[in-house]
């Protein structure tokens, strides 16, 4: 701003064009001619408001030289030329029509290293610039702390960054390349060696010179290898064709946190049509099924789980089963953003990468295989994860087992069939179809899939399958992964009041401890000089560790508690087992199934290693429901 600001206001001295006006001319206005309006938008006010003793006119003109050569050669020059520096080299034909500024006050205010890229083979300079731009990468400087990756130094620790970030979901690089001159400097930086070469200093040399008619090396020298590496650059880095409608907006947006998880763009092969309908609603179907497996699955891995009584053994038998997972099917590994990744851009054949099938993953019958397994036993490792006492969410994985349930349809109707049907609308769409049926929650998945991936294109393959899958999973099982759960531990609140007052009740505060205890050693004389003393009909039997293995019930000692001649029989005589037991922190509603069952009134409450607690009886907790209730109705 400040060089165009001097220059303007050196134009009479600076131009040579200028050098014959007259006394009788001085009145004239000054013309400067700019390359774009955008200069007139943003430097004439300024100017004008800067010179108000000078009469300036701007004139929009053309960044093609050859309009000044015409102009030079017909009429008169301007007295200000401004012009993109890619076109500098064409300006030679001018170069006497033009004030030498090498030696100005102004030139001397513009860096060496940077004046140099204006100055004509015999030391002369006729353009000063007026910004400088620097070029380089902007980074996310936390984002490479949170995953621990190193800052690039270098081109090969550059593509190393975009791979880690890829194993973590994350594209590596962005750039706003809906601008033609970012994908202009991209080629140049990548040309860097070559035009820096002694062939590439020929060629720049040649280039430049507007004599030479030649154009030494342009087709063998630089160019196909710059291209080649551009080539290579769009491999490491992931780039797309949707990526050529990126704006600096995008781009900003992206790196203040909102770029969409999935980073998806439809392409046009990804339209939805008509004749898709039934293989979306077999889809739905398909995601139903999943959707029922996923919850099925889950309890059931959670179940076995829990059988087993030591947390060390927990976590010995997860990381059994996800250590031989995990070894046959790497992709099971994290989160699995990754894996659906891959195959949303086609390039299912990524998923073999480290596994002991990498060698057939060129065959489409094996991709489809490795597919379905793979999305089947996702949910295994996922509910193992969990039950062992890790933390494998389950968000992450109904999208994963979702994405390759609508891949392996879409891979079977290309591989079987023929058809072209798109690989990323039916991984999107799976997505949303098990999501809505594993949390039974159909809006939320339609909306979230879409807004995760900007895939508002699909919105209608969305609605009839996340719809047809929620319908088929309500109708196999009606409970979501998570109101499962809270059934099993007899924590769920329903509608059904009876059902909900119970949730408010607890074991722990209903059980009864004030019962006397009686070892397994003891005889019938040794019993009847206790319950002398004591207040309740019922005694449990203890081992030598406090384990439960028998009750005594009064009504089964009082025919015998009057001979002496019996107080030598050992209590095992008269000691029956239990008709159940409670199981400390069991669910009321639980203990409640329990005796009805048994037809019980009075169960005695262990825990897991089968010690004795106390007593619950179903007449207090009938008594503490009818409290509750009366509460809740207030």
């Amino acid at each position: 701003m400040a060089a165009l600001l001097l220059t303007l206001a050196m134009s009479v001295s600076l131009l040579a064009g200028c050098a014959g006006r007259t006394a009788e001319d001085e009145e004239e206005p000054i013309q400067v001619y700019l390359w774009t309006a955008n200069l007139y938008e943003k430097y004439a006010p300024y100017v004008q408001a800067q010179l108000p003793d000078v009469d300036v006119e701007f004139v929009v003109g053309n960044n093609d030289l050859n309009f000044y050569k015409f102009l030079n050669e017909n009429g008169e020059l301007p007295d200000v030329i401004t012009c993109c520096r890619f076109s500098l080299h064409d300006a030679q034909p001018l170069k006497d029509s033009l004030m030498d500024l090498s030696t100005s006050n102004e030139a001397g205010t513009v860096y060496n290293t940077y004046l140099n890229s204006f100055m004509n083979e015999d030391g002369s300079i006729n353009w000063l610039p007026v910004c400088a731009d620097a070029h380089g990468f902007v980074v996310n400087r936390s984002l490479f702390e949170k995953y621990g990756i190193p800052l690039p130094t270098d081109y090969d620790s550059f593509v190393s960054a975009c791979k880690a970030f890829k194993k973590h979901g994350i594209r590596g690089f962005d750039a706003d390349y809906t601008y033609d001159y970012t994908c202009m400097e991209t080629l140049q930086g990548l040309s860097v060696s070559e035009l820096s070469s002694a062939e590439g200093r020929q060629w720049r040399a040649a280039y430049s010179d507007p004599a030479s008619t030649e154009k030494v090396g342009l087709d063998d020298t630089v160019w196909p290898t710059a291209f080649k590496n551009l080539e290579q650059f769009i491999r490491d880095t992931g780039l797309n064709a949707a990526d050529l409608t990126l704006t600096y907006d995008d781009i900003m947006d992206r790196m203040r946190g909102f770029d969409p998880i999935l980073a998806v763009t439809l392409a046009p092969a990804d339209a939805f049509e008509l004749w898709q309908i039934p293989l979306f609603i077999l889809l739905g179907v398909l995601c139903g099924l999943m959707a029922w497996y996923f919850t099925s699955m889950n309890s059931r891995v959670g179940g076995f789980f829990k059988s087993i009584d030591k947390q060390y053994k927990k976590w010995l038998w997860g990381g059994a089963i996800l250590g031989i997972l995990i070894f046959v099917f790497p992709p099971l590994y994290g989160e699995g953003y990754e894996g659906f990744t891959s195959l949303m851009h086609g390039n299912a054949q990524e998923l073999f990468n480290n596994s002991l099938f990498y060698r057939f993953r060129d065959i489409d019958w094996v991709i489809i295989l490795f597919v379905i397994a793979t999305m089947f036993f996702k949910v295994i490792a996922m509910s193992t994860t969990n039950a062992a006492g890790g933390v494998g969410g389950t968000f992450a994985p109904s999208l994963f087992v979702g994405a390759f349930t609508g891949a392996s349809l879409a891979l079977v109707c290309n591989t079987l069939f023929g058809w072209e049907v798109s690989i990323v609308s039916f991984t999107l769409v799976g997505m949303a179809g098990v999501m809505s049926g594993v949390m039974n929650a159909p809006l939320t998945s339609i909306f979230l899939i879409a807004e995760l991936s900007n895939g508002y294109g699909l919105f209608i393959p969305l609605m009839i399958t996340a719809c047809i899958s929620f319908a088929v999973d309500y109708y196999l099982d009606p409970d979501s992964i998570y109101t499962k759960q809270l059934r099993q531990k007899g924590e769920l609140l329903t509608h059904d009041k009876d059902q909900s007052v119970f949730v408010f009740l607890k074991l722990e505060e209903l059980m009864e401890t004030d019962f006397l205890r009686i070892k397994e050693n003891m005889t019938l004389g040794d019993i009847v000089h206790i319950i002398s003393t004591a207040r309740r009909n019922i005694f449990p039997v203890i081992d030598n560790f406090g384990r439960l293995i028998g009750v005594v019930q009064l009504d089964d000692l009082r025919e015998d508690m009057f001979k002496h001649e019996k107080y030598g029989h050992p209590i095992s005589d008269y000691m029956i087992p239990p008709p159940d037991k409670i199981i400390e922190h069991e669910a009321i509603l639980s203990v409640m199934e329990k005796f009805e069952d048994k037809h019980a009134w009075m169960l005695p409450v262990v825990d897991k290693q089968g010690r004795y607690l106390g007593f619950i009886s179903k007449s207090r907790i009938l008594n503490a429901y009818r409290e509750q209730l009366v509460k809740i109705q207030q």
